[in-house]
């Protein structure tokens, strides 16, 4: 008798009687505990496992955890990766990770196995990795168990990797680091400068220069995005907004700078930071907002089978990943 058969119903007292004991999602007239014999086959198996303490640790919606009514074809054998001492290596896209209890159930039951080595799954990027020893085909059950669980998983795709290493990204969160950091501390000097109308000329020199001495590194450094981008928009002939940018923060901390070797009465250091510190802001989160994008399209791609089916010499069909046809092969649409 298989596990499913051996389980016995787990009461969820954080779920209504009027919702699906497993997803959650209401139920129809004539529906007792479960939405339909998915959601009846996957709260059979938590509870076979012993992982009924998953229902009281979820804080998800209702409906996010119906299992789909069938297992995509895809072999994901050719995906796993052999590593040493026969220990194969798989990293998945997980579809329906939507709070820890997610994780830990998905953790947990894979736990179960006994020869998988250890299971780690990441609830921000939807990534779960597998390790265990044994043949590559094993990578097909660790998915079918994922679906009987209410997941779908597809493989992750190196097109994944790209949309989440920004490079870019990071630059930008540092310049900003840097301009947030030189423009409060420029800005405590400006304004000792223009609340001190009884100050005289030597200490106000000296606070213009102590302005310059925070101002021009954090200028210089903190606005090379906006500087590499307008050199280069420069060298094509093509006016950019970058340009304009550049142009209007190193004027100021030049005039800035000219007014500190001649002593004049202000400058304007704190002007040129905090624009570049604004500027950085708003880069970074609209940069954020389309990685966020990206990845959320890179999910749904690597969630489409990328598998095609393929006519063997004996009549019979295969799945195999779009990659592997190969010049001569027969492949049904």
């Amino acid at each position: 008798m298989s596990l499913i058969d051996r389980a016995r119903p787990v009461a969820s007292e954080a779920l209504s009687a009027a919702a699906c004991a497993h997803c959650g999602a209401a139920l129809a007239p004539g529906q007792e505990r479960f939405c339909c014999t998915g959601c009846e086959g996957a709260h059979a198996l938590v509870a076979g496992l012993g992982l009924a303490a998953f229902y009281a640790r979820r804080e998800t919606e209702a409906g996010t955890l119906r299992p789909e009514a069938a297992v995509a074809g895809i072999d994901l054998a050719p995906f796993a990766s052999a590593e040493r001492d026969g220990v194969q290596r798989l990293e998945l896209v997980v579809a329906g990770l939507t709070c820890g209890a997610c994780v830990w159930l998905v953790e947990q039951a894979l736990a179960r196995e006994p020869d998988i080595l250890s299971a780690r799954a990441s609830l921000s990027a939807r990534r779960l990795t597998v390790t265990w020893r044994g043949d590559a085909a094993r990578a097909n059950d660790i998915a079918a168990l994922l679906a009987r669980l209410g997941f779908r998983a597809a493989p992750f795709s190196p097109a994944c990797l790209r949309a989440t290493e920004d490079a870019e990204g990071r630059e930008l969160t540092r310049a900003l680091g840097i301009a947030a950091f030189g423009s409060m501390n420029v800005m405590l000097v400006s304004v000792a400068v223009w609340v001190g109308t009884d100050m005289g000329p030597a200490l106000r020199h000296g606070l213009h220069w102590l302005a310059a001495l925070i101002g021009m590194p954090v200028v210089l450094i903190a606005g090379m995005p906006f500087y590499r981008s307008a050199w280069a928009a420069l060298r094509a002939g093509r006016p950019s907004m970058d340009m304009a940018v550049s142009l209007g923060v190193l004027a100021t901390a030049l005039m800035s700078l000219s007014e500190t070797v001649f002593n004049g009465p202000y400058t304007y250091f704190d002007g040129a930071t905090a624009l570049l510190a604004l500027l950085l802001a708003g880069r970074v989160l609209d940069r954020g907002a389309r990685r966020r994008a990206r990845q959320s399209v890179a999910e749904l791609l690597a969630l489409q089978e990328g598998t095609i089916q393929r006519l063997l010499p004996d009549g019979r069909t295969e799945a195999v990943p779009a990659e592997r046809a190969a010049a001569g092969d027969r492949l049904l649409r």
